[in-house]
């Protein structure tokens, strides 16, 4: 749904999606998963409904349990069937599963190296890696979880991350990438700069949900490192590299559904 342009990135989750959940239950949760478009997107109200109901994805217009700025929205509300991965189990599953494999240094010669770092280990020339900042904001409402993303465009998107503990990200389009390199760098990000990124992602939330300050408060942020191939799609879908004279294959893709759509 985040990928309106690509049907190359709508393809591959629309096959990895329901893989994904079925191999993998432990760590993906339910939400109510709301879809709004903005007035002046990027992509129409009717045009991403077309792009999703072509591909049979169920959708229907719901009520938010938020107040909405009606006058920055086009057409109805969308929501989705789109379940949550739970970031917390989904790490202990993956050291259950891999923390017997990892290894701090490669000794034996091996046939063929497949490289899964997220673009990392060998950089190539067209890479782009992207320094984000991730605001954390509580729910401070009794009300059943949620996420909420704007479409198309510089918006925001809500997203539950420990539901436990009533805990939601905050991202947004243009303001989560805060550097762009061509060179993976440990950029530091002091608590007053993260702090300032998250309060404009705040100002964008509020200009659409009219309560936000009575349903949200800030709690803290992180970073991470986002790394993409260029284009004029938007694509996000998983892509093979092989390097020149090289034993090491690359696999790079911006969606964790994407992972059973390697090929070798």
């Amino acid at each position: 749904y985040h990928y309106p342009r690509s049907q190359e990135t709508i393809h591959e989750c629309q096959i990895g999606y329901n893989k994904f959940i079925e191999k993998y239950e432990e760590v993906v949760e339910n939400t109510k998963s709301y879809y709004i478009i903005a007035n002046d997107s990027l992509t129409s109200y009717e045009k991403f409904k077309r792009t999703f109901n072509a591909i049979d994805v169920v959708s229907h217009e719901t009520i938010l349990p938020v107040i909405l700025n009606k006058s920055k929205i086009q057409g109805d509300i969308v929501q989705t069937n789109e379940k949550v991965l739970n970031p917390w189990k989904a790490r202990e599953m993956f050291m259950r599963e891999l923390g017997s494999c990892i290894v701090s240094s490669v000794s034996t010669v091996y046939d063929k190296i497949y490289d899964c770092t997220y673009g990392q280990l060998i950089p190539e020339k067209n890479f782009v890696y992207e320094i984000c900042v991730v605001g954390v904001v509580k729910l401070k409402v009794a009300c059943e979880s949620f996420g909420i993303t704007v479409m198309d465009g510089p918006y925001f998107s809500i997203y539950p991350y420990n539901q436990s503990n009533n805990l939601y990200t905050l991202t947004h389009v243009t303001l989560t990438p805060v550097y762009k390199t061509s060179c993976v760098q440990d950029v530091k990000i002091t608590q007053e700069d993260g702090r300032k990124i998250v309060a404009l992602m705040e100002e964008t939330a509020r200009s659409f949900i009219l309560n936000y300050d009575e349903l949200f408060e800030y709690v803290s942020f992180f970073t991470s490192v986002k790394t993409k191939i260029p284009n004029e799609t938007d694509d996000r879908s998983m892509k093979c590299l092989h390097h020149d004279g090289s034993r090491i294959t690359t696999f790079m893709g911006g969606k964790i559904t994407g992972i059973f759509g390697i090929t070798v």
